[in-house]
């Protein structure tokens, strides 16, 4: 993630430093790094660090590229956040099995819709977030192991690579429709383009888009598809570029 005041950092700091009076064991771990515009930002977590003498509890990492292998390792996972899109590191961790802690706003709800996936919090409420936190470090291993299985197959049933591909192919049936020139597939060809998705994903992530267009790699696979798919190979083509930078970092997960 990233440390900038929409993600609520100063929020979750003030409820973990209520939490850990009574849950002393507890350790936070904070991922992400910064930019120049908001290093103010990271001053104040920081301060806020010092202040209430976390310094023992709680290790700010920044940037990491291993960040997936650390979620392998926690008990849980919080999102604070005050605004969201599609939160990817709540994908990611779901997808992991961690269970997750959650505040109740768009983007964060359209994953953890209700709380059999995980506990959902008021946003912009340090209250709020402490007691899901406590709430979170009193449960059962066998409740915890719950909310890993709920979650896990919450974002395999409605976040895979087949599942985004077919609702963006939707999405593009629905910008387009008024175009008679252009058709789109019936749902025994979607696997079809699941198929060649996941390979243009593997070779775009490699080589990069100036690479993949340069040397026109998949291009014939891509073009024929297209053209069968969409009645033109352009139209075809572009599609999956599309697609690969409208979900990028989301869809490697199953």
């Amino acid at each position: 993630s990233r440390l900038s005041p929409e993600k609520g950092i100063l929020d979750l700091l003030a409820a973990f430093s209520r939490a850990i009076k009574e849950k002393p064991d507890l350790r936070l771990i904070i991922i992400g790094g910064y930019s120049a515009e908001h290093e103010d930002y990271y001053l104040k977590i920081k301060s806020l660090v010092d202040k209430e003498n976390l310094a023992d509890y709680i290790r700010i990492l920044g940037h990491r590229q291993d960040a997936v292998k650390i979620l392998k390792c926690l008990d849980f996972y919080i999102s604070a956040s005050l605004s969201e899109g599609l939160p990817i590191s709540m994908l990611e961790a779901l997808a992991l099995g961690v269970p997750t802690i959650a505040t109740e706003i768009t983007g964060n709800k359209d994953i953890l819709c209700n709380s059999t996936f995980g506990v959902l919090v008021e946003p912009d409420s340090p209250e709020s977030l402490y007691k899901g936190i406590v709430k979170m470090a009193n449960l059962t291993q066998n409740e915890r192991d719950s909310f890993s299985r709920n979650g896990y197959n919450r974002i395999k049933n409605h976040f895979s690579i087949d599942e985004m591909v077919i609702k963006t192919v939707l999405l593009y049936k629905q910008v387009l429709k008024k175009n008679s020139g252009i058709h789109f597939p019936e749902k025994k060809n979607w696997g079809k383009i699941c198929f060649w998705w996941k390979k243009f994903v593997e070779k775009i992530k490699i080589l990069g888009e100036k690479k993949i267009r340069e040397k026109k790699i998949f291009s014939g696979k891509i073009f024929s598809l297209g053209k069968k798919l969409f009645g033109r190979k352009k139209i075809g083509g572009e599609f999956f570029f599309g697609i690969f930078f409208f979900l990028e970092g989301g869809g490697t997960y199953f």
